[in-house]
């Protein structure tokens, strides 16, 4: 059924910790009938861009396990930690999607937060996936951290914490 009321949010940039003080308020309303909308007009532009760029070239390559891809987007040093804790090395995690343990079916990247300095990167962001882990359909709301370095004028990742904890990016 459609809500009685949209609540429609713009914003140029995203604000963690605005946007936390806002749903709470909202969780408080005695009407429940409603759902919310973020619009964010964030443009990336220059570097924050090519950065983005390489994060969207990521999760396709993962969905289309194109392991030729992931190779070169991945630094040898990379690792990935996931939500519980456990790290996995860059050979794990290619050799887990080679052999179809981990199966990405459907990628989404929500509310990047991006910062970029000469030789390093880092992107703050929920990724979104459906993924067939083992033969069970899953999905999984990860609040992602990825890190980047850049080497000989190209972005290569160094890490994926997917157990990372939000805080304001600033």
């Amino acid at each position: 059924s459609n809500p009685l009321i949209s609540v429609v949010i713009p914003s140029r940039a995203i604000n963690t910790k605005l946007l936390k003080q806002i749903f709470s308020c909202l969780e408080k309303q005695t009407l429940r009938d409603f759902d919310v909308v973020v619009v964010c007009d964030r443009d990336f532009k220059d570097k924050e861009r090519e950065v983005l760029d390489k994060l969207i070239d990521l999760q396709k390559a993962l969905i289309h396990k194109d392991l030729h891809c992931l190779d070169k987007l991945f630094d040898d040093s990379f690792v990935l930690i996931r939500g519980s804790g456990r790290e996995e090395t860059k050979y794990e995690f290619l050799t887990d999607i080679k052999e179809d343990v981990l199966h990405y079916r459907e990628s989404k990247i929500e509310i990047p937060s991006i910062k970029v300095t000469d030789e390093k990167a880092s992107i703050i962001t929920i990724v979104d996936l459906r993924t067939c882990l083992l033969g069970v359909q899953s999905i999984w709301n990860l609040d992602s951290k990825f890190v980047l370095k850049k080497i000989d004028g190209e972005w290569y990742f160094v890490k994926w914490d997917t157990s990372y904890t939000p805080k304001d990016h600033n």
